[in-house]
């Protein structure tokens, strides 16, 4: 996911945190890894913040996340992509929540 507008430090430790976690879970998919079975995708999140938009006044802006993942199938890789945008929210250092709006899978 891009991180723009984030501090250095944490940038790194955010991205070292979900690269982790990511590779935990390409894992986990299946008791053999075979990487000719890997697809790598492309997966783009489209999100709103309702309780930021509430606080600073009504807003339409959607903002995107952009995650690049290797998966066995679409499905696959859209749920990688949905738990590091929750890994990225959760190590966020804002309060207010983001619900996703849309989210678009294309193989690379």
């Amino acid at each position: 996911m891009t991180t723009e507008g984030t501090p250095p430090g944490k940038r790194t430790r955010v991205l070292d945190a979900l690269r982790k976690r990511a590779s935990t879970a390409r894992i986990a998919e299946g008791s053999v890894v075979d990487p000719f079975e890997l697809h790598s995708y492309r997966v783009v999140i489209e999100y709103r913040e309702p309780t930021y938009a509430a606080r600073a006044g009504p807003s339409a802006k959607t903002y995107r996340g952009t995650f690049r993942v290797e998966a066995r199938s679409p499905a696959s890789a859209e749920v990688l992509a949905r738990e590091e945008f929750r890994e990225m929210e959760r190590l966020s250092s804002v309060g207010w929540a983001r619900e996703i709006v849309r989210v678009t899978t294309v193989e690379t």
